[in-house]
């Protein structure tokens, strides 16, 4: 779905989906959406704003500084929220299981919002590109 979309972006600091890069329309209309439907503060176009500005050798050391670690601490709570995210979707499939004991469940195959196919393990959003 596009929170999973937008916490995963954040986290692993790739603006990279469904097998392309995403453009900043991508990101805005992601933004907007996760604003509309009131998903929290997980938006990737405030981690490419905090990205830019620690970066940037025209900021002031003070704020390269501070929004480096706006930044860290922002990675850190979507880190932390697309791990329960992760958990809450491990526990459906496995109720569906649990139901469906004798088939398995159908998942989708291609690349497709909410697909349960794309949960990440722990371990592949443990690292942040950002830095």
């Amino acid at each position: 779905d596009g929170k999973y979309l937008a916490m995963s972006l954040i986290v692993t600091g790739h603006m990279h989906a469904c097998g392309r890069d995403l453009c900043p329309s991508d990101i805005n209309a992601l933004d907007e959406y996760v604003h509309r439907c009131k998903l929290g503060p997980y938006r990737p176009g405030r981690a490419l704003r905090l990205s830019s500005e620690a970066s940037s050798p025209n900021s002031q050391p003070e704020k390269r500084a501070k929004a480096s670690a706006d930044l860290e601490a922002f990675v850190a709570a979507a880190r932390a929220e697309l791990g329960k995210l992760r958990r809450i979707q491990e526990n459906r499939l496995l109720q569906l299981n649990k139901h469906d004991s004798g088939r398995k469940p159908r998942l989708s195959s291609g690349c497709s919002v909410g697909s349960t196919s794309t949960v990440a393990s722990s371990s592949e959003l443990s690292g942040s590109e950002w830095h």
